[in-house]
């Protein structure tokens, strides 16, 4: 019926919200906006997701000709009419507040939404948002990919970002950048990942591009971190050289007679992280963010992994594009790397102020607990490759149960070292959204676990 206040689903084309193209859904929207930026004169604007994984319009799910009203539209048209809906709204209670598009699914959720018609019809005082490092192309292990999602080990501006802010540029519309710069589905489970010096490249990458402004985290990576510290301090003019950004927030941190190492640790692991074999849909199925915490299997569970909370023994899963030996060599080779910084760091304890020990020894438990992560992705990894070889009944099965073993053994002594970590730190293991991947008793029971693994791999004839 034309008219109709209703969008429909792309799944299933049986559930249904309400349809912007309708004037009278638009209106509401405005009035609402108007009413809350009335009652909250304070209130600074708003931050806006107009295609997204939830059918907040017709063309949000890239199904818009379901749609009697929209299928007759273009998605860009769509969505800069609700962006104008929202200013409209909004400018009626206060015409200061800003207001925050994000280009997330422009031009790839939603077909017909190009991104340069919508970024060009953006309505004024709209500011334009991009995820700074999407379109990144890299290279790890020999495989070269492409950044999709958020990554600190690649560092930005990407292809993506860099040509959606050309386009604002053209049509003075103000551009921001969305970054990931405590912590990414690289590993989530700590409060941040301690490579300052790339996040102090990223920043000066984006200085480069004149963006306006900076979203910081997402659900993951608001705590107090020295990679904020070292973001904070490009945010005051005259900008500070390079060597002395990183040297005041080590300084500040841990004293000077520390510094020196500290900085030498944090060198060592944004070096390492470099090698993380960054994926977009493994990297929410492999255990990174679970590390020892995830049990072993010696059959098959035939389970796939869930996104983030059930990586099972999904190893085809876990490695997306690369292949197993691939992934596990870029783990091996950055654990290595980090084991490295983490002596750094660890000397450096010696020397740090009494008033900033505790702080000190809470941010080494950080970074031992990264190092601690993509050491047992390495060995699931490799435990399962030797699994597949087991059950392809080699002539060698003594040998392969042997190096299985092995691997149970490292497990058990690595959840050990996690779980005086996480003990003595409830940040560690945890994620707002998905509360605690782990608890220090799962990593008691991840001891029990191994232990029969050992013991049915002993038990093992033949």
């Amino acid at each position: 019926m034309r008219g109709t206040p209703y969008a429909v689903s792309a799944e299933t084309a049986q559930e249904f919200a309400i349809c912007t193209s309708v004037p009278r859904v638009r209106q509401w929207l405005a009035n609402s906006l108007t009413h809350v930026f009335g009652q909250v004169p304070d209130l600074g604007g708003i931050f806006t997701i107009t295609l997204s994984e939830n059918l907040t319009n017709c063309f949000a799910h890239g199904r818009a000709e379901l749609c009697p009203n929209c299928s007759k539209r273009e998605g860009w048209q769509v969505v800069t009419e609700l962006l104008r809906t929202y200013r409209d709204g909004i400018s009626a209670s206060n015409p200061a507040a800003e207001i925050v598009a994000w280009d997330w699914g422009w031009g790839w959720v939603a077909k017909g939404a190009d991104p340069e018609k919508t970024i060009s019809n953006l309505p004024k005082g709209v500011q334009l948002l991009s995820v700074s490092e999407w379109g990144k192309q890299y290279e790890r292990g020999g495989v070269s990919l492409s950044v999709a999602e958020y990554s600190i080990s690649v560092v930005g501006p990407g292809a993506n970002a860099l040509d959606h802010w050309a386009v604002a540029r053209r049509n003075g519309i103000g551009t921001l950048a969305k970054v990931q710069f405590n912590n990414t589905w690289e590993n989530s489970a700590v409060p941040y990942i301690p490579v300052p010096h790339l996040i102090q490249e990223h920043m000066e990458n984006l200085i480069k591009e004149a963006v306006g402004g900076l979203m910081l985290s997402w659900t993951l990576g608001g705590y107090p971190s020295p990679n904020l510290d070292v973001a904070k301090e490009y945010f005051y003019a005259p900008y500070p050289s390079k060597d002395a950004v990183l040297r005041k927030v080590a300084v500040r941190s841990y004293g000077p007679a520390a510094a020196s190492s500290v900085l030498q640790a944090w060198e060592t692991f944004s070096r390492a992280f470099k090698e993380f074999p960054y994926g977009v849909v493994a990297g929410y199925s492999i255990p990174t963010q679970h590390g020892p915490s995830n049990p072993l299997r010696l059959t098959a569970t035939g389970y796939r992994a869930a996104m983030i909370l059930f990586p099972y023994d999904d190893l085809q899963a876990w490695v997306g594009a690369y292949a197993p030996e691939v992934a596990q060599s870029q783990f091996e080779k950055m654990a290595g790397m980090w084991e490295a910084g983490l002596e750094d760091f660890r000397s450096a304890l010696a020397r740090v102020p009494p008033h900033q020990q505790h702080q000190a020894r809470k941010d080494y438990g950080i970074a031992e607990t990264c190092w601690i992560h993509f050491r047992s992705v390495a060995n699931q990894i490799k435990f399962y490759r030797l699994r597949e070889q087991l059950r392809a009944k080699l002539e060698n099965a003594p040998a392969i149960r042997a190096r299985m073993e092995q691997i149970a053994r490292a497990e058990i002594e690595l959840a050990k070292r996690l779980y005086a970590i996480s003990r003595q730190d409830s940040t560690i293991g945890y994620e707002a959204t998905n509360h605690y991947y782990y608890r220090p008793l799962d990593l008691a029971e991840k001891v029990l676990n191994c232990d029969q693994v050992i013991r049915n791999l002993k038990a093992t004839k033949g």
